[in-house]
C-alpha cells in the first residue's frame, strides 16, 4: 500500500520522509502551490500577540520581519514548532482547531492589554474572530501569503489510483480537500477512490472531502 502526500513544500517532503523512515512507500502530490505576498513590514502598534493558524502563516509572518518578542499563539504543535524555528522566543501551541487556539488565547491574555494579529493566507478556514471577539479582544486579519491550486494530477498518481495502489491519501486543510475532490472529478477518479482511507487533520477536512466517500 502506498500513502498519497498533498502536503506542499518542505512540509510534504518532511512528510514522505518520515513514512519512508517507518516503512511507508509514500507519494508526493503537492495540491498546492504557497506564494508568499511581498509585504515588508507590518503595524504592530499596540499588538499583544500574533496568532498562526498554519505553518505557511508562520513563515510568510517571518517574511515580514516580525517583532520576534512579541508571543505567537499556533493553532497545533507542528505550527508552534516552525515558528520556535523562525524565531519567535515565546510561542503557546493549543494543540486543536481554531476553537481551542480562541480559548488558549482567552486563557492567557487579557484583551485589555492590546489586538492581535492573525496571520493567513487569501483562503483562510475557521471562524476564529468570532470566538475571539466574544471574548473582547480586537482582532485583525492579515493575508500574508495565497495559494495557487494544482491544475490537474500528475499521470503517475492517476495510475495508481486507477490500479488500487494508494491505499490511502494525508488532507491537511478544507482547500486542500476541496482540490483533490475537484481533480478527481476532472480525471473520472470518484469511484476508482471508494477503498482508499482518507486520512483528515480536522472534522472541517474531513466534512470538506465527504462527498467522495
Amino acid at each position: 500500500m502506498r500513502v498519497l502526500v498533498t502536503r506542499p513544500g518542505t512540509d510534504g517532503q518532511a512528510v514522505v520522509k518520515l513514512l519512508s523512515d517507518l516503512g511507508i512507500e509514500a507519494v508526493l502530490e503537492p495540491l498546492l502551490k504557497v506564494r508568499n505576498l511581498d509585504i515588508e513590514a507590518l503595524d504592530i502598534n499596540g499588538v499583544q500577540a500574533y496568532l498562526s493558524t498554519s505553518a505557511n502563516g508562520v513563515r510568510a509572518l517571518v517574511n515580514t520581519n516580525p517583532d520576534f518578542r512579541i508571543p505567537l499563539f499556533a493553532v497545533g504543535d507542528a505550527t508552534a514548532i516552525t515558528a520556535r524555528q523562525g524565531g519567535f522566543k515565546t510561542v503557546h501551541s493549543a494543540s486543536g482547531d481554531v476553537a481551542g487556539l480562541a480559548n488558549l488565547v482567552a486563557d492567557i491574555l487579557d484583551p485589555g492589554n492590546g489586538s492581535l494579529i492573525h496571520a493567513v493566507g487569501a483562503s483562510q478556514a475557521g471562524d476564529i474572530k468570532g470566538e475571539l471577539v466574544k471574548y473582547g479582544f480586537e482582532y485583525r486579519e492579515e493575508i500574508l501569503y495565497e495559494t495557487d491550486p494544482a491544475k490537474s494530477l500528475t499521470p503517475a498518481t492517476v495510475a495508481a489510483i486507477k490500479g488500487g495502489s494508494i491505499g490511502a491519501v494525508l488532507l491537511y486543510s478544507p482547500r486542500t480537500a476541496e482540490v483533490f475532490l475537484h481533480l478527481l472529478r476532472k480525471s473520472r477518479l470518484v469511484r476508482p477512490c471508494q477503498n482508499i482511507t482518507v486520512v483528515c487533520l480536522s472534522q472541517a477536512v474531513a466534512s470538506e472531502i465527504s462527498a467522495v466517500s
